[in-house]
Protein backbone atom coordinates (compact mmCIF):
# COMPACT_ATOMS: atom_id res chain seq x y z
CA UNK A 1 0.00 0.00 0.00
CA UNK A 2 1.20 3.61 -0.39
CA UNK A 3 2.15 5.80 1.98
CA UNK A 4 0.69 8.76 2.05
CA UNK A 5 1.59 12.16 3.95
CA UNK A 6 -0.93 13.19 6.45
CA UNK A 7 -0.82 16.88 4.57
CA UNK A 8 -1.47 15.12 1.11
CA UNK A 9 -4.83 13.02 2.74
CA UNK A 10 -5.95 16.08 4.14
CA UNK A 11 -5.57 18.07 0.90
CA UNK A 12 -7.10 15.20 -1.09
CA UNK A 13 -10.37 15.19 1.55
CA UNK A 14 -10.38 18.65 1.01
CA UNK A 15 -10.34 18.68 -2.92
CA UNK A 16 -13.05 15.96 -2.39
CA UNK A 17 -15.32 17.79 -0.41
CA UNK A 18 -14.66 21.02 -2.61
CA UNK A 19 -16.39 18.74 -5.65
CA UNK A 20 -19.27 17.65 -3.69
CA UNK A 21 -20.14 21.29 -3.02
CA UNK A 22 -19.62 21.91 -6.74
CA UNK A 23 -21.61 18.82 -7.73
CA UNK A 24 -24.47 19.80 -5.40
CA UNK A 25 -24.76 23.06 -6.43
CA UNK A 26 -27.52 24.31 -8.87
CA UNK A 27 -26.14 26.20 -11.47
CA UNK A 28 -28.91 28.97 -12.20
CA UNK A 29 -26.58 29.69 -15.44
CA UNK A 30 -28.46 27.49 -17.09
CA UNK A 31 -26.10 24.19 -17.16
CA UNK A 32 -28.17 20.85 -17.96
CA UNK A 33 -31.63 20.61 -16.37
CA UNK A 34 -30.69 16.56 -15.68
CA UNK A 35 -27.78 18.48 -13.54
CA UNK A 36 -29.92 20.68 -11.50
CA UNK A 37 -32.82 17.94 -10.74
CA UNK A 38 -29.60 15.79 -9.23
CA UNK A 39 -28.59 18.21 -7.36
CA UNK A 40 -31.99 20.06 -5.83
CA UNK A 41 -33.65 16.57 -5.16
CA UNK A 42 -31.06 14.78 -4.42
CA UNK A 43 -27.79 16.16 -2.74
CA UNK A 44 -30.20 17.14 0.44
CA UNK A 45 -29.06 14.05 1.53
CA UNK A 46 -26.16 12.53 -0.68
CA UNK A 47 -24.00 14.96 0.52
CA UNK A 48 -21.17 15.53 3.24
CA UNK A 49 -22.88 16.11 6.31
CA UNK A 50 -26.09 14.51 4.65
CA UNK A 51 -28.87 11.80 6.42
CA UNK A 52 -27.33 9.15 3.30
CA UNK A 53 -23.85 8.61 1.64
CA UNK A 54 -22.49 11.13 -0.85
CA UNK A 55 -22.93 9.53 -3.86
CA UNK A 56 -22.52 10.48 -7.75
CA UNK A 57 -23.38 9.16 -11.34
CA UNK A 58 -19.93 7.11 -11.61
CA UNK A 59 -20.83 5.48 -8.26
CA UNK A 60 -22.25 2.75 -10.79
CA UNK A 61 -22.40 1.53 -14.19
CA UNK A 62 -24.80 2.42 -16.49
CA UNK A 63 -26.65 -1.11 -16.09
CA UNK A 64 -26.75 -0.86 -12.56
CA UNK A 65 -28.28 2.94 -12.35
CA UNK A 66 -30.92 1.13 -15.02
CA UNK A 67 -31.57 -1.93 -11.98
CA UNK A 68 -31.57 0.41 -9.63
CA UNK A 69 -34.67 2.39 -10.64
CA UNK A 70 -36.44 -0.46 -12.28
CA UNK A 71 -36.38 -2.47 -8.83
CA UNK A 72 -37.23 0.72 -6.95
CA UNK A 73 -34.24 0.35 -4.92
CA UNK A 74 -34.22 3.46 -3.57
CA UNK A 75 -37.37 2.33 -1.19
CA UNK A 76 -35.54 0.21 0.58
CA UNK A 77 -34.19 2.54 2.37
CA UNK A 78 -36.37 5.61 2.26
CA UNK A 79 -39.20 5.74 -0.27
CA UNK A 80 -38.76 9.12 -2.61
CA UNK A 81 -41.73 8.66 -4.88
CA UNK A 82 -43.61 11.50 -3.81
CA UNK A 83 -40.64 13.55 -4.31
CA UNK A 84 -40.26 12.91 -8.29
CA UNK A 85 -43.12 13.10 -10.91
CA UNK A 86 -42.72 10.36 -13.49
CA UNK A 87 -40.67 12.32 -15.84
CA UNK A 88 -38.42 13.61 -13.00
CA UNK A 89 -37.86 10.00 -12.36
CA UNK A 90 -36.74 9.07 -16.24
CA UNK A 91 -34.71 12.27 -16.11
CA UNK A 92 -32.56 11.41 -13.38
CA UNK A 93 -32.65 7.66 -13.92
CA UNK A 94 -31.38 9.07 -17.33
CA UNK A 95 -28.69 11.41 -16.28
CA UNK A 96 -27.34 8.98 -14.19
CA UNK A 97 -26.22 6.40 -16.80
CA UNK A 98 -25.35 8.60 -19.10
CA UNK A 99 -22.67 9.80 -16.72
CA UNK A 100 -21.98 6.32 -15.13
CA UNK A 101 -18.26 5.18 -14.05
CA UNK A 102 -18.67 2.85 -17.70
CA UNK A 103 -20.01 5.64 -19.87
CA UNK A 104 -18.12 8.03 -22.72
CA UNK A 105 -18.85 10.68 -20.02
CA UNK A 106 -18.11 9.66 -16.76
CA UNK A 107 -19.12 12.14 -14.02
CA UNK A 108 -17.82 12.26 -10.71
CA UNK A 109 -18.26 14.01 -7.79
CA UNK A 110 -17.48 17.73 -8.82
CA UNK A 111 -15.64 16.74 -11.67
CA UNK A 112 -15.61 15.28 -15.67
CA UNK A 113 -13.76 12.47 -16.22
CA UNK A 114 -11.57 13.51 -19.46
CA UNK A 115 -12.10 11.25 -22.52
CA UNK A 116 -14.25 8.86 -20.93
CA UNK A 117 -13.54 5.09 -20.93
Amino acid sequence: MIAISKSIHFLLIALLLAGVGLYCSVDTAGAADERNLFASKCCGCHRNGGEAAIIGPTNYAAFQWKKFFESDRHSRRKDIKALFTPEENETLKNFLMKHASDSDQPEGIGMTVQGGK
